[in-house]
């Protein structure tokens, strides 16, 4: 272009009609930049006048003033063109739903770690409450009613435990007294058989002496009287032996039950005393048993309740608070010695690994957003562009109550929406390192839309 520049302004490019206004023009300007009669052989007198150059600077003007006027309507007509299909908002903010984490008990805040814009790791404890106040009577009186349970229980095992010896005892009592009757009824057997021998003997040799007396009484050599007398010997030793035979089988009958634990004896006692001790000392072990049993299922029943009572009462008397997520501290309710109350905000985090751009955008474009479409956005002191996805759009007012968004776009004079687009959690930035925590940030975003853009907007309203 300079080179068609210079040849159209070149003089064998000019006509002579052309060329005589040039000359006049340019022997007008010698004639200004030529010294006067007065100042010649003066210093500086070679140097032009400022006062002649003025007029020669004022017609030159006209021709910048056209060109920048050019270049806005140019800068204008791109910047109208570049937003076509669009809806431009300058009034966007990177914003994210915030975390609330709230005071569980009554208490005194201490060691809030951190500030307002600090970062904070996931597990970390930001805020510890404590209650120096709580009372814990019912912890006191479970283990005060577990230690009466537990001084029971072991006394009572201590109980079982000497009658358990004592049982013992009283069982080789009983068998030494089983083996010593069990011998002696033995020998009453034997002595008794052996007494059945001899009567049985006694009454053979008087059923002899009958028989030798009885041939002589009939002759006549003894008198009936000493027969009679040789027939009831006979009879008085034949009921020895069956009184012996009865004696004999009562002790054998009496040797039998003693070898299985019995007693017979005429006094109506079936066993020893011994046994009968054992026996009783049986019954006694079998109720501590259960007594025993009873205390340490309520003892466990106490030690549960009192686990349980200890960990609520941990909890009531102190508290932590610690990040449930790795991200930035949007907010602080209490400081360190500052009273809480329950359910008292504590501590607010934004989760910066889950930005979200809200924008405004009037109402009567409602229509013309397109969901699930790409827009572009640059946030603020950037000069790059990003992209991200229109999520949806809801009202400013039902979006900033129930949406528990950090930040929200401002309050416009008329009627908006908030559309939202979803943003890249890893974001880079110019030099490729990760980007720090957006939310907060405010942006310039272009909307697609599902029309025209502001081209179409100025003609539907002029028309």
């Amino acid at each position: 272009m300079s080179a068609r520049l210079s040849a159209a302004l070149s003089p064998a490019a000019l006509s002579p009609a052309e060329l005589s206004p040039r000359a006049d023009a340019a022997a007008e300007g010698a004639t200004l930049l030529a010294p006067s009669p007065e100042h010649a052989g003066r210093p500086g007198a070679d140097r032009p006048d400022a006062a002649r150059l003025a007029p020669q600077k004022r017609r030159l003007s006209p021709y910048f003033k056209t060109t920048g006027a050019l270049l806005l309507i140019g800068l204008g007509v791109y910047s109208i063109a570049r937003e076509q299909g669009f809806v431009a908002s300058d009034n966007a903010v990177v914003s994210t739903r915030v975390i609330s984490l709230r005071a569980p008990i009554d208490g005194v805040a201490a060691h809030v770690v951190g500030a307002v814009g600090a970062m904070a790791r996931q597990g970390e404890r930001l805020v510890e409450i404590a209650n120096p106040r709580f009372e814990d009577r019912t912890v006191v009186e479970l283990r005060e009613t577990l230690k009466r349970l537990t001084a029971q229980r072991e006394a009572a095992k201590s109980d079982r435990a000497a009658l358990e010896t004592l049982a013992a005892e009283l069982a080789r009592r009983a068998t030494i007294h089983k083996s010593a009757n069990v011998e002696r009824l033995d020998g009453l057997i034997a002595e008794a058989d052996r007494m059945l021998q001899a009567l049985d003997a006694r009454r053979a040799q008087a059923q002899a002496d009958l028989d030798r007396a009885a041939p002589l009484a009939a002759r006549a050599i003894v008198s009936r009287a000493a027969e009679e007398k040789f027939r009831i010997a006979l009879a008085a030793a034949a009921h020895d032996v069956e009184a012996q035979q009865g004696r004999l089988d009562a002790l054998r009958a009496e040797s039998k039950a003693a070898r299985a634990g019995v007693l017979s004896s005429p006094g109506g006692i079936d066993v020893s005393y011994s046994a009968q001790r054992a026996d009783q000392t049986a019954m006694e072990i079998a109720h501590l048993t259960r007594v025993v049993a009873d205390h340490d299922a309520e003892a466990k029943m106490i030690a549960a309740r009192l686990k349980n009572e200890e960990r609520l009462a941990a909890q009531a008397r102190s508290a932590e608070l610690v990040a449930p997520v790795s991200g930035m501290i949007w907010r602080l309710g209490a400081s360190d010695a500052e009273r809480l109350g329950a359910g008292d905000m504590a501590v607010e985090l934004v989760d910066c690994a889950a930005p979200t751009l809200l924008v405004s955008v009037p109402q009567d474009r409602f229509s013309d957003v397109k969901i699930g479409a790409k827009a572009r956005f640059r946030l603020s002191g950037e000069t790059i562009e990003r992209e991200g996805t229109v999520l949806s759009i809801a009202g400013q007012g039902d979006l900033g109550e129930k949406g528990h968004y950090a930040a929200m776009p401002m309050a416009e004079r008329g009627p908006t929406i908030i559309a939202q687009i979803g943003m890249t959690a890893d974001m880079k930035t110019l030099d490729g390192a990760p980007e720090p925590c957006l939310i907060g940030r405010t942006a310039r975003a272009l909307l697609p839309t599902s029309g025209g853009g502001p081209l179409d907007q100025i003609a539907r309203r002029l028309f």
